[in-house]
């Protein structure tokens, strides 16, 4: 884990004032940009992450509501940084949403970024450029917005290429709108980020997602703990790395554990800004 961004974090559970004195100070820090050939994956909240390589950056899930880091919202220190386009967020390339709900996709948040910052691509499904669509801003940034269609799909630009799967939902009956999973080629990596995905054993099976030799694989804790996800992890994804997101904050310490028992080796990110070095690709 890099130690760049300097800050002491109280244990959960602290009082307000102190933990959002920490906040400040970590939001606070400067630092420089990774070596061109480094990947590096920085937690932003809830399941939003920034993915840096290459001197550009992507992010998934990241411009959803600004609130209470707490309940999984942006902290609004992050939020100006964001727009401010301080590091990590000084090139973002690409912009991925998986799903419109407000946790994932707030549509004022991304469109006054998508104003702030020209260089940047926004790819989702019809329904979320839909409601981008409905911004005053719009016109700003209308020609840099890429529909992907409700069917596996590959885009490119640059030196950024991206697949995405559409998956249901998890609790499909309550949510019945489909969740686009991406698969990343970036920085010669290949990251899977599966946003809310319900991931049973057929939707897996049908993606094929061992035969495209993923480096990391981003998913959600209650698909780490559920019996036999070690197994089922190996056979149907097949990743080098796990990075484990969505643990429920209000008993972070006890998911861990949780996660840890099943994934020794896998990456936890809870804190805004909390990065992890990827690494290079390994030979296949």
């Amino acid at each position: 884990m890099t130690s760049r961004w300097a800050a002491a974090w109280l244990p959960l559970g602290a009082g307000a004032r102190g933990a959002l004195a920490a906040l400040v100070g970590l939001l606070g820090t400067a630092a420089a940009a990774p070596p061109r050939d480094e990947v590096v994956l920085h937690f932003l909240a809830n399941e939003g992450y920034a993915i840096e390589a290459g001197g550009q950056t992507v992010l998934v899930d990241a411009l959803h509501t600004v609130g209470r880091p707490e309940r999984g919202e942006l902290p609004p220190e992050l939020h100006r940084r964001m727009l401010e386009g301080r590091p990590p967020f000084r090139r973002v390339r690409l912009v991925l949403v998986s799903h419109p709900h407000a946790d994932h996709l707030d549509p004022e948040v991304a469109a006054a970024f998508l104003k702030r910052h020209p260089e940047s691509v926004l790819a989702s499904s019809r329904e979320v450029l839909e409601r981008l669509r409905r911004s005053p801003h719009h016109p700003s940034f209308r020609d840099r917005l890429r529909e992907l269609p409700a069917a596996p799909a590959t885009w490119s630009g640059g030196d950024v290429r991206v697949t995405a799967f559409p998956l249901p939902h998890v609790g499909s009956h309550l949510f019945p709108e489909p969740v686009l999973a991406h698969l990343l080629e970036v920085g010669g990596l290949r990251i899977l980020h599966v946003g809310d995905a319900e991931l049973a054993d057929d939707h897996l099976a049908g993606l094929e997602l061992r035969s495209r030799n993923i480096d990391v694989a981003v998913l959600p804790y209650w698909a780490l703990v559920r019996e036999g996800a070690p197994e089922r992890m190996s056979r149907l994804v097949g990743s080098r790395k796990i990075v484990a997101m969505r643990l429920p904050v209000a008993s972070l310490a006890a998911a861990r554990e949780r996660v840890k028992k099943a994934f020794p080796q896998a990456l936890i990110l809870s804190r805004p800004l909390e990065s992890a070095r990827l690494g290079a690709r390994a030979p296949r």
